[in-house]
């Protein structure tokens, strides 16, 4: 029994550890011995060129003084592109500082994922900027380009410095323009509006006639009523019904995505292009 659980637990250690990426299996790979931090391109799906690949190393490298910087493109059907850029990252640094651009093609989406400090800086909505940004590149197979911008808007923001927000511009814009057209008609309605005549205008304008007849009173005999006080004693039948009905509804709805070896961090953000 004891051989049997040993070859079982065995079994799956080698199943679970031939899944696991390993920073070998890249086709590009430096250490920053400054930082410490590393940089790392697969090219899985092989999107960029060998020329295209060495100047991408170039523009990553000033990252790694931040945390790790990795390139990686992908045609495989996975999870889910979160699960799959965790699942890399996590395999080669655990939650280490860093931040991955992934290329996948298979759904075609670009995605941003950060872990560590990097995070911190590279949030889940400028992640989705930086896609928004550079998206229409990849729409047109510029995949290096398209890459070496969005590591260049990272680099900006660990930097400290700001990137630009056409769309927030475009709905600030879209905004305002509605706004000042609902002022502009509210004004217009409340212009061109017959206001309501005064109530003197209207006795003014109105032609009135009275006409009072003589009035001749007759008296034509007497009544007396005389009134009494008069308390009856009742009974009155109450009801009283009800009693209290209280219904409440709470759901719980919790999104996310399913953790790598029992551990789930790190965040990001993407376009489909």
């Amino acid at each position: 029994m004891k051989k049997i659980l040993t070859f079982i637990f065995f079994a799956l250690f080698i199943y679970t550890h031939s899944f696991a990426y390993d920073i070998n299996d890249s086709s590009y790979h430096i250490t920053n011995s400054d930082s410490g931090f590393d940089v790392v391109i697969n090219d899985e799906a092989g999107i960029i060129s060998d020329d295209e690949e060495l100047a991408l190393s170039n523009d990553m490298y000033p990252l790694s003084y931040y945390g790790n910087v990795v390139f990686l493109s992908t045609n495989r059907k996975g999870n889910g592109q979160h699960q799959i850029a965790h699942d890399y990252y996590y395999d080669l640094f655990n939650t280490e500082s860093g931040t991955l651009l992934l290329i996948d093609m298979y759904e075609r989406i670009v995605y941003i994922y950060s872990d560590g400090a990097n995070l911190k800086t590279v949030t889940n909505s400028k992640a989705e900027l930086i896609t928004d940004n550079i998206y229409s590149y990849l729409g047109k197979a510029k995949y290096y380009e398209g890459s070496a911008n969005a590591f260049s808007q990272v680099y900006t923001l660990l930097e400290g410095g700001k990137i630009a927000e056409p769309m927030r511009y475009i709905s600030n814009i879209f905004v305002s323009t509605i706004i000042g057209f609902s002022i502009t008609f509210i004004y217009a309605f409340k212009k061109s509006r017959i206001s309501s005549a005064t109530k003197a205008e209207v006795l003014e304008k109105t032609k009135i006639k009275f006409i009072i007849n003589k009035i001749n009173p007759k008296k034509n005999g007497e009544r007396k009523v005389r009134c009494y006080d008069v308390s009856t004693g009742g009974s009155y039948g109450g009801h009283s019904s009800g009693g209290g009905h209280s219904a409440g509804h709470s759901a719980s709805h919790s999104a996310g995505h399913s953790s790598h070896s029992s551990h789930s961090s790190g965040g990001g953000g993407g376009h489909r292009f």
